[in-house]
């Protein structure tokens, strides 16, 4: 729908959103005058994204504006949504969205393993100062073994050095 057909359908629940405010307004404190209400829309994209839209705080500009442009709440209703919305994420290489959709505790997994191996390599690196010799290079590939435990392979591609495997 267009965006003066939305206000006008907005502004004809006027009574509505009042009569929702005096009902709220009994649990949760005083009342809010009708200037107080907060203006938003939803949009539901295919496949499963929401979008919140808020219109802009300046009188001189129109039009609505995305409350989360980078999608930091990605929100999935079912399982088969949350499976599009991963696969969307992968195929469009929207790393941001692929850690959004993660559950809290395969987040923090996963920020722990890359925090300790960036702690080590930066130790590592600042240890290899006195032994440069633990850099590998051999011809267009290159092996960091920063820890017993942990390496970084380097390929030479066409733009520069790139991380091939960090381990």
């Amino acid at each position: 729908m267009t965006y003066e057909q939305f206000a006008a359908q907005w502004r004809a629940t006027q009574p509505e959103r009042l009569a929702q405010l005096k009902l709220l307004s009994g649990e949760h404190g005083p009342a809010a005058s009708p200037n107080q209400l907060a203006l938003q829309a939803l949009v539901s994209l295919p496949q499963g994204t929401a979008l919140l839209l808020v219109p802009p705080s300046g009188r001189s500009q129109s039009g609505w504006l995305i409350a989360d442009p980078d999608l930091s709440t990605v929100h999935a209703e079912t399982p088969e949504q949350v499976l599009r919305l991963l696969i969307d994420a992968v195929e469009q290489r929207n790393y941001f969205a692929l850690l959004r959709l993660l559950s809290a505790s395969e987040r923090q997994a996963l920020e722990g393993e890359l925090k300790e191996r960036i702690e080590r390599l930066r130790a590592s690196m600042s240890r290899r100062q006195a032994a440069p010799q633990l850099l590998e290079v051999r011809g267009d590939r290159a092996h960091y073994q920063y820890d017993p435990r942990f390496f970084v392979d380097l390929v030479r591609e066409k733009d520069g050095w790139r991380v091939l495997d960090l381990n």
